[in-house]
């Protein structure tokens, strides 16, 4: 009996087989990872006013002090990293990667790891890394070094 035309199976959620589905490793080229970059500094700059506009709410002008009181790059380096990491950890894509149609993963054209995308995550701050995508692959270090890819998914 074929159980694929039950009507008693439970649904099938996209979400899961997303996870299984192994895709094509071909780098996505050059203008969707620049449109990637683009539409995540956006959202990220976005997040960081209303994580802002949020603690001017909550403590008020103490609240306001202790941001500005942080090194300029701690609450930006601490946003960006959540951010890549949640995002790419939870669903392979950021919001730019969503808008763009690709998405994150492994040599094997399955989903990556935690581990590489803390990897990828924090590979993103080397000096000179945003330079590395002139080369011919156009893949950048925080691909490489983690062993990973950023794909068309759709």
């Amino acid at each position: 009996m074929d159980d694929t035309n039950s009507p008693y199976e439970p649904p099938r959620s996209r979400i899961d087989a997303d996870i299984a589905e192994r895709l094509e490793v071909v780098p996505a080229r050059r203008w969707l990872r620049f449109a990637n970059f683009v539409v995540d500094y956006i959202v990220t700059m976005a997040l960081g006013v209303v994580i802002g506009i949020a603690v001017a709410l909550v403590w008020g002008p103490d609240g306001v002090r202790f941001i500005q009181a942080l090194p300029r790059y701690v609450f930006g380096v601490s946003l960006v990293l959540v951010y890549y990491i949640i995002l790419e950890s939870l669903t392979g894509r950021t919001v730019g990667k969503w808008v763009t149609g690709t998405t994150v993963v492994n040599e094997e054209g399955t989903r990556a790891s935690f581990g590489q995308i803390v990897g990828r995550s924090f590979a993103r701050f080397i000096t000179f890394e945003m330079f590395s995508f002139l080369g011919e692959s156009a893949r950048g270090w925080h691909d490489s070094l983690p062993e990973t890819y950023v794909v068309k998914y759709r």
